[in-house]
């Protein structure tokens, strides 16, 4: 059986699903994307203090999303619907967990947080 190899930002999406879930919190793909890439918004301030906060900004878009499509396919992360609800949130696997720690383990993987974006502030002043 071929074994197989699986990229950094692969690991970084699991990683931030698994912490997310550990904490009782279930992300949108997009939540996902907004954590590694460093947007700060009244939802991801509070998690500001992950590990992978903003130690992706370079994926965006469809990209990412072929990164999730990949991780749900190989069942690694798996989708589920809150019932009255539309959204899909994510949810890391037991096969998901195993490859996580098995890679933590292998090797000695660094989270380099980036600069995270900076909230935009708009100035209006009145005449």
């Amino acid at each position: 059986m071929k074994k197989e190899k699986i990229s950094l930002t692969s690991i970084k999406i699991l990683k931030t699903v698994f912490d997310l879930n550990n904490i009782n919190r279930y992300p949108t793909s997009i939540a996902v994307n907004y954590i590694l890439n460093g947007e700060i918004n009244e939802e991801t301030i509070l998690l500001k203090d992950l590990v992978t906060f903003s130690s992706l900004l370079s994926l965006k878009g469809r990209k990412f999303t072929t990164y999730i499509t990949q991780l749900v396919r190989h069942g690694y992360l798996k989708y589920f619907y809150v019932e009255g609800s539309f959204q899909k949130y994510l949810e890391i696997t037991p096969s998901g967990k195993a490859l996580l720690m098995n890679e933590e383990s292998k090797r000695k993987i660094v989270y380099k947080k980036l600069r995270p974006k900076k909230e935009l502030e708009i100035y209006i002043k009145n005449k």
